[in-house]
């Protein structure tokens, strides 16, 4: 924690003592021959297969084209559009991947590889980092506003414009550490849970505030309300507010858990969580805000009572202080931070996770540097299917459609249909910590597009035990047995087989658990202050969404996580705009 007259002058030093600019070709430590032409490369990327053409001089890389982008816009987009640059300025590929884009920029790297390698020249040399990376100038900037939230997934871009809605007047900036706005958000499918909403009122729907806490207690294995009443109570609030901000959410959906259709989706079919993303960061910038990408915050700064007064940043060879008086953390949970999960279970240490690469608990570590509380830490979700590989989840859908689960013996170890805690610990104690799904013809609709170029296949159990590497005669009794489980037809007339049988073609994916998303943060108040050690808010201070712990309890009814990042967003938005005026008003009283 540093108080800010000194932090000023430290970066005002820093900026005296900035590093050279280093031209693009100057480092000629490694020197390559080539034969000089255009070459083509292909890896698999996050949504697809990625096509990189390099074109290669007698001498050095000369560029780097991907004329086709499958993978998701504003996220591995990002990382096609700045990795090749950054691989010609240096001529190498062990340069950074982008932040929340790792799939996407290991496949291009992976692609530019395989394209010099058929030009016949090793890429080996071009492995290693240079001598004199090519690098920006370190400098110092000093910004002034009155407002800084930290984080621009669904909380961070409702609070920003929660925040420019109630004080049309503050200087509100936005650090995103990311390329793009998102964060897990983008990835959010389901939908918002909202009781007694105008639309359910509409369609119908039976529907109040006591079903929707009831609902959420049972998940959450609480037995008072806490942050969930709050939750509950202002559900219906926010699809109003979203409405006027112009993102309508029209359709209703019954998500397991709930007792009534409260699930708010919009009208097109469009997955909630980019439709949220695309409508508040249109919005959040029509309303005057600065959306800052690729800035991470570092630090969090107080003055002399202890009061939030601004925020440590770095971009790309720039160190930031941002003076304001107030911050909203919504940086996230920690699902990617594998040293922090595995902290409070061991079990957890070196799995997957489907969660953003940059989920490192940054907001958390920040504010434990002021004496911020935490809550319900150990509660970490896992996803117990993951395809071992890609990272992807392997949706429930195959299993409930009857896919068996075997181990690397080609044993039947578990109920497949099992609730996912204790379906992750029965994996886990298998050889490998994972297992293999197989399934046939009858159930390869359920497999995300995603996922159809990493399945494996085999005409019969022997020809897919060779593809999967499993014992043939042990998978074959297995697959017997599954299928005297399970009738011939899926209906009485014999016309249609089951689904579930494996006969003909099998399919078999490897699977393990992964982590999926973390319930535990900082602790927070119903009006989204942080809460110091002693249990007081720290002046200033507000935090909304992943970040945050002590909302759901163990687990999550599904639909509630966006409620909740949209219910506390808002509310960190008005109430640090209202914290904001109120300290401006003390400061005109003490100068009267």
């Amino acid at each position: 924690m540093k108080r800010l007259p000194a932090l000023i002058a430290a970066m005002l030093m820093l900026g005296s003592c900035a590093l050279p600019v280093l031209p693009a070709g100057e480092d000629s430590s490694q020197e390559t021959s080539y034969r000089a032409g255009e070459y083509r490369g292909v890896a698999q990327g996050y949504a697809g297969e990625l096509t990189a053409f390099v074109t290669l001089t007698d001498s050095h890389i000369d560029a780097i084209r991907v004329p086709d982008c499958p993978e998701t816009e504003g996220i591995g987009s990002v990382a096609v559009e700045q990795l090749p640059g950054l691989i010609v300025a240096n001529q190498t590929f062990a340069v950074d991947v982008v932040a929340g884009a790792t799939a996407t920029s290991r496949a291009l790297i992976e692609a530019a590889k395989q394209a010099v390698s058929a030009s016949g020249a090793d890429p080996a040399p071009l492995l290693e980092p240079p001598a004199q990376p090519v690098r920006p100038s370190l400098r110092a900037e000093v910004h002034e506003a009155d407002l800084i939230v930290v984080g621009a997934g669904g909380a961070g871009l409702t609070a920003a414009l929660a925040a420019a809605q109630s004080g049309p007047e503050l200087r509100i900036v936005l650090l995103e550490k990311n390329a793009a706005p998102g964060g897990n958000t983008l990835l959010a499918g389901g939908g918002i849970n909202a009781a007694a909403s105008a639309v359910q009122q509409k369609a119908g729907v039976e529907d109040g505030f006591e079903e929707m806490l009831s609902d959420s207690l049972a998940v959450s294995g609480a037995q008072e309300g806490g942050l969930l009443e709050t939750l509950a109570g202002d559900s219906a609030a926010v699809i109003d507010w979203l409405a006027e901000a112009g993102m309508p959410l029209e359709q209703l959906a019954q998500l397991p858990g709930s007792s009534a259709e409260r699930a708010h989706l919009p009208e097109n079919a469009e997955p909630v969580g980019k439709f949220l993303i695309d409508g508040l960061t249109g919005a959040v910038r029509r309303a005057g805000v600065e959306i800052l990408c690729g800035t991470r915050a570092s630090e969090l700064l107080t003055d002399e009572e202890g009061r939030i007064s601004g925020v440590i940043a770095e971009s790309p060879g720039v160190r930031h202080l941002y003076t304001g008086g107030a911050v909203i953390l919504a940086t996230g949970g920690f699902a990617a931070n594998d040293k922090l999960c595995g902290s409070y279970h061991t079990l957890l240490r070196g799995l997957d996770t489907v969660s953003s690469a940059a989920a490192q608990g940054d907001g958390i570590a920040m504010a434990q540097e002021l004496g911020a509380a935490t809550a319900d830490m150990a509660e970490i979700v896992i996803e117990p299917t993951v395809h071992r590989g890609s990272g992807l989840i392997v949706p429930r859908a195959l299993r409930e459609g009857g896919a068996l689960l075997v181990n690397r013996s080609g044993e039947r170890f578990a109920d497949e249909l099992a609730d996912d805690a204790k379906l992750s610990e029965a994996l886990l104690a298998q050889p490998g910590r994972c297992g293999w799904l197989i399934f046939g013809e009858g159930l390869l609709h359920l497999l995300p597009s995603a996922l159809e170029e990493r399945v494996l296949s085999g005409a019969g159990p022997e020809k897919l035990s060779r593809a999967a590497g499993l014992p043939a005669e042990t998978l074959e009794e297995t697959i017997s047995d599954r299928n005297a489980e399970l009738p011939e037809a899926a209906d009485e007339d014999g016309n249609e087989p089951h689904p579930a049988r494996l006969e003909g073609e099998l399919y078999a994916l490897e699977v393990a658990p992964g982590v999926k998303t973390t319930l535990g943060g900082l602790a927070i108040t119903p009006e989204a202050e942080v809460l110091g050690a002693a249990g007081e808010p720290i002046p200033g201070l507000y935090a909304a969404g992943e970040v945050t712990g002590g909302v759901h309890g163990a687990a999550a009814l599904p639909g509630n996580e966006l409620t909740g990042l949209l219910v506390f967003g808002r509310r960190a938005g008005q109430n640090a705009a209202g914290w904001l005026s109120a300290q401006e008003e003390r400061q005109e009283n003490s100068d009267v």
